[in-house]
């Protein structure tokens, strides 16, 4: 299954492989990347109806990228799994994020150490939270798309860490951190080290420990301000979008304001 981004490189601008090609060369490089993305497989015919070309520029193309070292003979981009990562792929994401808490629940404890399951290594109590809280902290990060060194990985699983001492698990502590970094990303704010060690997925109230937060056991609930403030903002955005639509939308549609009733925004 295909994914619905892939990761490209800033070098582009500076590749002289890439930047020795014409433009529309270049274009149909990054083409190509978009159906490696997509999984597709295209006859010659069909890529060159894709790409707006002829039978006789898509040979010379060809031919390029295999003198330049893109492809191979069957379009396939030699360098593509170097530079793209599984993480990349939410399906593995979560697979691997649920393989994760699958193997924290198959470890023994016996006279202090904890044994894996089907293992004959053996790891001891402190090495395996810390692995499993790393794993919720790398599974996290990805979920908000962030693109995280071994510093902003150390204090997102501090974080989880310490959340967790407060109540719930390390489970619902990440789920936790997880709800509040998708607010933040939607209200504007960066997702580094400094949102972790400033602790802003805690409610302003609740920042610096001053007391523990109201929901850990389970998923994040928004306060009742806080679903207020967020509806009123959508209402907002809608009227803008509303009142830049032409006469005939508006008279069609005409904008309701928001009731108790749940009637509201364009019909």
């Amino acid at each position: 299954m295909g994914n619905a981004w892939f990761r490209f490189y800033h070098e582009w601008d500076s590749d002289p492989k890439v930047q020795s090609m014409s433009e529309p060369m270049q274009r149909r490089l990054a083409m190509l990347f978009c159906s490696r993305c997509r999984e597709e497989t295209l006859h010659e015919t069909d890529r060159a109806f894709h790409w707006r070309i002829s039978p006789e520029e898509l040979a010379e193309t060809k031919a390029l990228f295999l003198e330049k070292g893109f492809i191979d003979e069957n379009w396939n981009l030699l360098n593509w799994n170097r530079r793209q990562f599984l993480s990349d792929s939410s399906t593995e994401r979560v697979r691997r994020y649920r393989q994760g808490l699958k193997q924290s629940e198959t470890l023994h404890v016996v006279t202090g150490k904890q044994y894996v399951t089907g293992l004959s290594a053996s790891v001891s109590v402190s090495e395996s939270d810390s692995s499993s809280e790393l794993c919720l902290a790398n599974w996290l990060l990805e979920e908000l798309g962030v693109v995280a060194d071994n510093s902003v990985r150390r204090v997102a699983t501090d974080a989880i860490r310490l959340l967790a001492k407060e109540g719930g698990t390390t489970e619902t502590a990440s789920q936790f951190i997880l709800e509040a970094g998708k607010q933040a990303v939607a209200a504007g704010e960066v997702i580094n080290r400094f949102w972790f060690t400033d602790q802003r997925y805690r409610p302003q109230a609740n920042r610096n420990g001053q007391r523990k937060p109201k929901i850990l056991s389970k998923p994040y609930e928004p306060e009742p301000q806080e679903i207020e403030e967020r509806n009123r903002k959508q209402e907002e955005r809608a009227r803008e979008i509303w009142e830049s639509a032409t006469q005939e939308f508006k008279k069609a549609h005409p904008f309701l304001e928001h009731s108790p009733t749940g009637e509201g925004l364009p019909r």
